[in-house]
């Protein structure tokens, strides 16, 4: 089980991790929301993978992670199997 908060480290390792090994889902809203910004999925990586953990914040029951660069913004949560 995931202990979150996160630590920039931790996610960090944990973020690249699911980038080369992992699946990467996009919810309704994100595509909404990338729809509306002109972002693909690989900007959406792109950011996830080389932007800073800006902050985190605990919202409708998951910590939410908020990474940038310097035009984009991506929120990404961790699905924990348990829930």
């Amino acid at each position: 089980m995931l202990e979150e908060p996160l630590s920039d480290t931790e996610f960090r390792r944990l973020i690249r991790n699911i980038l080369e090994y992992g699946t990467l889902l996009f919810s309704r809203h994100a595509r909404q929301r990338m729809k509306e910004r002109e972002m693909t999925e690989q900007d959406c990586r792109n950011v996830l993978w080389a932007g800073l953990l800006d902050d985190c914040i605990f919202e409708n029951r998951s910590w939410r992670y908020r990474v940038r660069t310097g035009t984009m913004l991506v929120t990404v949560a961790f699905r924990n199997e348990e829930r």
